[in-house]
């Protein structure tokens, strides 16, 4: 039978009769339908006094119909170019303050009610010297919190609530620093997260000890060397309950670890590398179960995981797996994906679209593929943690030009992959920080926008993430 949409304003809900027309002797049975209303959604952006911002506006039809934008731009402070969904807001000259407008869709038979689209134009970049932000819990309450760090203010704390942050300035600044890398960690084991900066103008490790409320800046180590240093990871590397630093150098092709003292760190010669340069992927975990933290080191081109165990005062590498040097490797994790309390490592294969997933033995890697993506490239982040709380922790996947998250659950085994958020801005995020912000031991994504000048937090629901706004910072430059 062939289907009429009639005006939606004809039918409240969609009805259907039948009819018998009689010709040539042949019955056709006709059904009709109600045409249902498109829909639009409210939209927040915000940019800076002079500067063009580029807005999409969400609409969608339940039947796929096509759709026409019309646009009610009265009293808007500033001009429009586009006819929708794609538009470009210019601020009028001078204007800083929050204006809007409302925009609505039609399918050539019904109309949608319309939306509001808010803008928010402030008068410079409220926060232009950001160099990092890392979290941790900061103040010891159970919930994970983000440092800020600002070369000219400080460093700021936004503080979890549980719902949201509330920044606060916890320390001054270092005059002069050129920092390269911020780092989180326990470095004097009294409990609380500490921040530390590597200070590439001096090759100095400061540390940024808190209290509870606020930072206390120490300098606690300086290398002879202070470029060229490519990883900076944070683990227990000899089981004294203080976090070290452990710090690479390809030219060099040497580990060195940063012990920590409590009050310092003791930088020492752990490992050399035959191989300097190439490694994509340096993970921290202890994947042989005795307590001490090491480092998985993967080689693209070789396609072979080695594995630093650490002894407690050096690395001792080896060979734990060979995946084949026809990949394509992005997006290394590592976590316990299979339950037995030992570390393991995943990579991600473009070619095949493949998680590799690498579990550990306590001296290898056995290698399978957990998971096949229909989707093979364009995966810009990839983060693992523990997102159901079932035990087992699980990757979460970033695609931009889809604008979603889609996490594979593990299942001792291998993934199952579903898609937990979608959101209305696709690109331009980062970073994607993972932890437990809300303090119910299930972990969550806290995502910044720096040209929103926003944080989202995606809260686990265990089956899916709840995506809400939990600061607002105004706009600033990527870090």
């Amino acid at each position: 039978p062939e289907t009429f949409y009639p005006n939606a304003t004809e039918l409240e809900s969609a009805e259907a009769v039948s009819a018998v027309l009689t010709g040539d002797g042949v019955d056709v049975d006709l059904q009709v339908e109600g045409n249902a209303v498109p829909e639009v959604w409210p939209v927040e952006s915000v940019t800076v006094a002079g500067l063009d911002v580029d807005i999409d506006l969400p609409a969608s039809d339940p039947e796929g119909a096509p759709l026409t934008f019309s646009l009610d731009l009265t009293g808007l402070d500033g001009t429009v170019t586009g006819a929708g969904p794609e538009i470009v807001f210019t601020p009028a000259d001078g204007f800083v303050g929050t204006t809007s407008f409302s925009f609505s869709v039609s399918d050539g038979e019904a109309s949608s009610p319309p939306a509001e689209v808010t803008i928010t134009v402030f008068d410079t970049y409220v926060s232009t010297d950001l160099s990092g932000a890392v979290e941790g819990d900061f103040d010891g309450d159970g919930s994970s919190d983000v440092a800020h760090i600002d070369d000219a203010l400080g460093v700021w704390v936004a503080a979890s609530s549980g719902s949201s942050f509330a920044f606060e300035r916890w320390s001054d600044a270092v005059p002069g620093a050129a920092w390269v890398e911020f780092v989180a960690g326990d470095f004097n084991g009294d409990g609380y997260d500490d921040v530390a900066g590597f200070d590439e103008a001096t090759g100095r490790w400061w540390v940024f000890r808190t209290s509870g409320s606020s930072f206390v800046v120490e300098s606690w180590a300086q290398f002879g060397t202070a470029s060229g240093w490519t990883r900076r990871l944070v683990g227990d590397f000899n089981n004294d309950g203080r976090d070290d630093i452990a710090n690479y150098h390809p030219n060099l092709k040497r580990w060195w670890v940063s012990i920590s003292t409590g009050s310092g760190f003791s930088t020492q010669l752990w490992a050399e590398f035959g191989t300097g340069s190439g490694w994509s992927g340096q993970l921290v975990g202890d994947f042989n179960g005795d307590g001490r933290d090491d480092i998985a080191n993967f080689h693209p081109g070789l396609g072979r995981w080695w594995v630093s165990v650490s002894t407690g005062s050096v690395f001792s590498t080896s060979l734990w797996a060979t995946l084949g040097s026809g990949g394509d490797w992005v997006n290394h994790v590592v976590g316990d994906f299979d339950g037995d309390d030992l570390d393991d490592v995943a990579v991600f294969n473009e070619v095949t679209g493949g998680w590799e997933l690498s579990t550990s033995t306590g001296a290898g890697f056995d290698t399978g593929t957990w998971a096949l993506f229909g989707t093979k490239a364009g995966w810009t982040v990839a983060a693992s943690g523990d997102f159901d709380n079932d035990g087992l922790d699980d990757i979460a996947n970033y695609h931009p030009a889809l604008k979603r998250w889609w996490i594979s659950i593990s299942t001792g085994s291998a993934f199952s992959t579903r898609l937990w958020a979608e959101f209305g801005t696709g690109a331009g995020w980062g970073p994607h920080l993972v932890d437990d912000f809300d303090g119910d031991g299930v972990t969550d994504i806290a995502n910044f926008h720096p040209t929103l000048g926003r944080w989202w937090v995606s809260v686990s629901t265990s089956d899916a993430f709840s995506t809400t706004k939990w600061a607002e910072i105004g706009p600033t430059s990527p870090f």
